[in-house]
């Protein structure tokens, strides 16, 4: 299969980021993705078994969640044990092609409004690193008493 791709990044209103979510969370239910950018397109069809991984972050007052479907084409195959060997299947004539019928686009869906953003609670200040590390270290070394314990007594 020819490889397809369509990457697009740009920045939206809040309500159209959450129309694209509707319209990937309604594509997703109907069992067929279509992803368009200009002239460019790509169907998808997810199996029955789609892997998710989430990803949500905070750093330097950006805020970022990523979600990523993915599936494969391939079925998966029916395990089956027994003592018997299977029976031959029986012949059969293929039937005719039906006739290739082309059907109209369908105008695209429209967007709900969504609801504004929540305001977030202001950041705590944050610790200062080296002190927090220094900190870390001196915790992980070991004290002198400790040194002493587990040394061997010395023979005389």
């Amino acid at each position: 299969m020819e490889k397809q791709k369509i990457s697009v990044k740009k920045v939206l209103e809040y309500k159209e980021a959450v129309g694209y979510m509707e319209d990937l969370a309604r594509s997703l239910k109907s069992g067929s993705i279509v992803i368009e950018s200009g002239e460019e397109h790509v169907v998808m069809t997810p199996s029955a078994q789609v892997a998710i991984k989430v990803e949500a972050k905070i750093k330097d007052g950006k805020q970022k969640v990523a979600f990523e479907l993915s599936w494969t084409d391939a079925p998966r195959a029916e395990l089956k044990i027994s003592d018997t060997e299977p029976a031959a299947p029986p012949a059969t004539r293929p039937e005719p092609a039906a006739p290739a019928t082309k059907t109209e686009a369908q105008p695209p869906a429209t967007r709900e409004e969504a609801a504004p953003p929540a305001k977030t609670a202001p950041k705590a200040p944050k610790a200062d690193d080296k002190s927090a590390k220094k900190a870390e270290k001196k915790a992980a070394k070991p004290k002198k008493a400790d040194k002493k314990a587990a040394k061997p007594a010395k023979k005389q």
